[in-house]
Order: structure tokens, then C-alpha cells, then sequence
């Protein structure tokens, strides 16, 4: 019995089961989750408790990802990107404001650990933000070389001649 009530939580954790008796778990609000996010406060067992909801955007239009990587937080991209099936749309979501990438954030943070995750998970280093600017001429222009050789290393270049 305890083996069956463990699925139908894993079942309610990926939206899967709607005909479980078990309590539902909650959704992350945006704003508990930009309390978690600093690297030291990052903890993956609470993070686990909920699930989320990945067209929820912050007040500047980010979206889990995009906070994670603005603040240069590996520990939760990791989380994100290795417990849900994080699709293309939200892996490359442009914020309202800025049209900033995770990508794009994750440079601009100078965190080259999520860097490195998100371009792993095929995040496109080409798409412009409002200045017509991508995360690969970013990372030229504010001079982070280990970066830039990450992009290339791992060929996510998207067939564009660097």
C-alpha cells in the first residue's frame, strides 16, 4: 500500500494523476521561489515539496528558469531542468521587459556553472534580447572568455559562423 500511495505522489508532483485521494501539492508562487533563490538558501528538499507551473512569470516576465539564472543559482537550473520535462518555449523564455533569455541571464550573472547546465540542455545562445544583442556577443562583450568557450565546445552554435 505505502508503494502505491508513493506513486500517486510522484503522479501528482508531474500533473499525471487526477484520481489520487492524496492532498494536493502545492504550486510554487514566484515569489517563495526568488526567497530560495540565493545560492545559499537554495534548498532542493523544500524546492521538491511543490510542483510548477513553468508559464508563470514574474513581475519582469521571468519565469523559474529566468530567476534561477539571474541569480546565478546552478543548484536550482539543476533541480529545474533535471526533475521536469522543461520544454524549448520555457527553456528559451524571453522576460517581458528586456526579452532576456535564461541564457542570456545566467551570462549576465558571470555564473559559469549555469552556463554550462543550460547550454547542456540546448538552451539557443542566439536569440536577441531588446538590444538586438544574444548571449553568445554578451559574453564577447563583457569579456567572459570561459564562457565563450563553453558555447563553443559544446557546438551550440545553431549554424551560425562565429
Amino acid at each position: 500500500m505505502k508503494y502505491f500511495k508513493d506513486i500517486c505522489i510522484f503522479c501528482m508532483l508531474i500533473s499525471l494523476c487526477s484520481s489520487c485521494s492524496v492532498q494536493e501539492v502545492p504550486t510554487m508562487d514566484l515569489e517563495t521561489w526568488s526567497m530560495m533563490l540565493k545560492p545559499q538558501e537554495f534548498d532542493v528538499t523544500k524546492a521538491r515539496a511543490y510542483k510548477y507551473d513553468f508559464d508563470i512569470k514574474d513581475n519582469e516576465g521571468y519565469n523559474y528558469l529566468g530567476a534561477a539564472a539571474a541569480h546565478g543559482n546552478s543548484d536550482a537550473l539543476r533541480f529545474l531542468l533535471g526533475s521536469f520535462l522543461v520544454s524549448d518555449k520555457h527553456l528559451n523564455h524571453q522576460s517581458d521587459v528586456f526579452k532576456t533569455t535564461p541564457i542570456i541571464s545566467a551570462v549576465m550573472s558571470g555564473d559559469l556553472e549555469s552556463c554550462v547546465i543550460l547550454i547542456e540542455y540546448d538552451a539557443n545562445i542566439y536569440i536577441d534580447n531588446f538590444m538586438g544583442k544574444n548571449a553568445y556577443e554578451i559574453a564577447e562583450l563583457m569579456g567572459k572568455d570561459d564562457i565563450l568557450k563553453i558555447m563553443i565546445q559544446h557546438k551550440k552554435i545553431n549554424d551560425k559562423s562565429l
